[in-house]
């Protein structure tokens, strides 16, 4: 067996089977992602990007390619609107696992390892979530996915053409790809590696540019929603540790540590994760440290398998189960959530012009572009459309 400079084993393709059941595992997760798709409206977000689409408007708030993908999708109108605006998501997010079970093949090569890999890879609450609902964060995790793959693969031109496509494809959804591909740029001990990096920002950037200083304000200026650096800091802490679970975050922390790149990536998310949180004294988007917490489930996988009852008992409840347990309640809303923050309420309501005002994350264009989408009524959203620094910055 041949190692590369990282400690990878340095597995030819050909010799890659995947386990049966942890094929299964991912693809059970399909119904359920398809269900949640054709059950619940539009999002607040999601009909944000569908307006922008269609009435020709040019946002910042993320690179274009959500909106692309949104545009794409909504010619296919023999299907029904949230199935359709959907469709790339519930495609890619069952390319994301996948790729997740190719690492833990690569680094464990053990079925109880990829069983485990594609558990908590399909079923954990952001990875199920992100399989449904189209936002930049489902394509940039494929980019990471991609990324992490073929990172140590044994260098060759189609392992470039990979990391240019992943760099492009990445950064054209979400600006948070300049770090993983900041990270291997100065990280690779390839030059080719790293001229296929710099290529793939290259062609992206120009299109990112306008979203960077847009997040970099909302990420470390914007405090008009400031709750206290001790608030922030330990609900940012907090996300993550319920979207991820105290295990796999641990587990996979420990196992990564020694590769440079993955080090290098968990500082990163880490700091700037803490730094937004100090900064601004808001909570950040519990979505945004996925990059780093994506690349745990492998590595986490080997540990859990081998682990006692007890952890594994404690991961799966808090988990998988949790997050299938609120995802029956995003079918149809039973639990005794408080509507302020019951973020399924924001899924509901708006194809009857009914929607539930206490939702969380609505936003100040929410309601208007879900008249839009819905109710035809198009005037609102096209006036904030047209301010945008007025009501964005």
């Amino acid at each position: 067996m041949r190692y590369d400079a990282n400690g990878w084993p340095m597995i030819p393709h050909r010799k890659f089977t995947f386990d049966f059941w942890a094929l299964t595992l991912v693809f059970a997760a399909l119904p359920l992602r398809f269900a949640l798709a054709v059950r619940t409206c539009l999002s607040p977000d999601e009909a944000y990007y569908l307006a922008a689409h269609r009435l020709g408007f040019t946002i910042t708030d993320h690179p274009p390619l959500t909106t692309w993908l949104v545009g794409l999708a909504d010619n296919l109108d023999f299907l029904s609107l949230e199935l359709r605006i959907r469709l790339p998501a519930l495609v890619v997010g069952t390319f994301i696992p996948l790729l997740l079970l190719w690492i833990s093949k690569t680094l464990h090569d053990q079925p109880s390892h990829q069983r485990w890999t594609a558990l908590l890879g399909a079923f954990l609450p952001l990875p199920l979530a992100g399989g449904f609902l189209i936002t930049p964060d489902t394509p940039l995790l494929l980019a990471v996915a991609v990324l992490l793959v073929i990172h140590h693969q044994t260098p060759s031109w189609k392992k470039n053409v990979g990391l240019i496509f992943a760099c492009a494809w990445g950064l054209a959804a979400k600006v948070s790809m300049l770090v993983p591909g900041l990270l291997l740029l100065f990280l690779s001990p390839h030059r080719s590696e790293r001229l296929a990096v710099a290529m793939g920002m290259a062609i992206a950037l120009p299109i990112a540019l306008p979203s960077l200083g847009f997040q970099w304000h909302h990420a470390f200026v914007d405090q008009s929603s400031a709750v206290g650096t001790l608030t922030a800091s330990a609900a940012a802490l907090g996300a993550q540790l319920l979207l991820w679970t105290p295990a796999v975050l641990w587990f996979g922390f420990r196992e990564a540590w020694p590769r440079p790149f993955e080090r290098g990536l968990m500082l990163s998310m880490s700091v700037l994760l803490l730094a937004s949180a100090l900064l601004r004294q808001v909570p950040p988007e519990p979505n945004w440290f996925a990059v780093a917490a994506l690349f745990c489930i492998p590595f986490a996988a080997g540990p859990l398998a081998r682990g006692a009852r007890w952890v594994q008992a404690t991961t799966l409840l808090l988990g998988p189960a949790a997050a299938l347990l609120f995802a029956s309640h995003v079918l149809w809303p039973w639990l005794p959530i408080p509507t302020p923050v019951d973020p399924s309420a924001r899924l509901h309501g708006w194809r009857d012009d009914n929607p539930v005002a206490q939702a969380p994350g609505i936003g100040v264009y929410g309601p208007a572009a879900e008249a839009c989408i819905y109710q035809k009524q198009c005037e609102k959203i096209a006036y904030i459309f047209n301010n945008y620094e007025q009501f964005f910055k």
